[in-house]
């Protein structure tokens, strides 16, 4: 099985759209607690059932991990009894235009609700996590990795994340890949190599997401990933 998903605000803003989700936390605060709390009611229904009926496999070897990675780990036995011996993913890019402490009061503790029937858990897509990181996110204890988007402070987030065991997961924009004319490898080395020193003493993982064309041209995307693992190897320390 894929890992488990307990991302509650995509679901709220697909039922409600972005903007009345953001309105109804001002004009109904109370509704707006009752509708985050029955989703996580949904959520927990849901994870009981997969127990009950016998619905779970190990999530701690080639299994896809959202967003855009897999679940190697030897943390999760192969033998699942509950959601609590699986990885999940959450994210809450659809809250990026509220405050913090709006984070804090209307959207975190539900996911950390969620997050406490799930074994290990993958946070973020493409949001900037560092400004809930230390208030927040940090505190669901069985975060193990964490997505370092275009949009996030890479400094920032390698400093909290340097010398543990949580996995700094680094999404590149896909520029490089999707602008017509030769491979600007210049630019890429460039990119590399402060992701590389930045991210020196964090377990580094890097995932290139939204690649929409490659112009046909494949070597492109090769010689790309050499790069990558040109500069990483050059200038990343454990």
């Amino acid at each position: 099985m894929a890992c488990l998903s307990g991302c509650i605000t995509i679901n709220i803003v697909m039922l409600m759209g972005m903007e009345n989700m953001y309105t109804a936390m001002l004009d109904y605060p109370d509704e707006f607690h009752k509708v985050m709390s029955i989703a996580c009611e949904n959520y927990e229904s849901y994870f009981n059932w997969l127990s009950a009926e016998d619905l779970l496999y190990p999530t701690n070897t080639c299994q896809p991990l959202a967003m855009d990675t897999y679940a190697y780990t030897n943390r999760l036995p192969d033998n699942p009894k509950s959601t609590g011996d699986l990885w999940g993913h959450i994210n809450n890019q659809e809250s990026v235009g509220i405050s913090p402490d709006m984070f804090g009061e209307f959207i975190f503790p539900y996911i950390k609700r969620v997050a406490s029937r799930i074994g290990l858990i993958s946070y973020g897509c493409c949001e900037p996590v560092h400004p809930l990181w230390d208030k927040y996110i940090s505190a669901i204890k069985n975060v193990q990795r964490v997505s370092i988007s275009p949009w996030c402070d890479e400094e920032f987030m390698a400093e909290r994340l340097r010398g543990s065991s949580i996995v700094y997961h680094r999404k590149p924009p896909s520029t490089f890949l999707v602008t017509k004319g030769p491979l600007d490898e210049t630019a890429v080395k460039e990119y590399f190599t402060k992701t590389a020193l930045t991210a020196s003493g964090c377990l580094l993982e890097i995932t290139q997401r939204e690649v929409l064309t490659i112009y046909g041209d494949v070597e492109r995307v090769r010689r790309y990933i050499s790069l990558i693992k040109e500069t990483v190897n050059r200038h990343w320390k454990p």
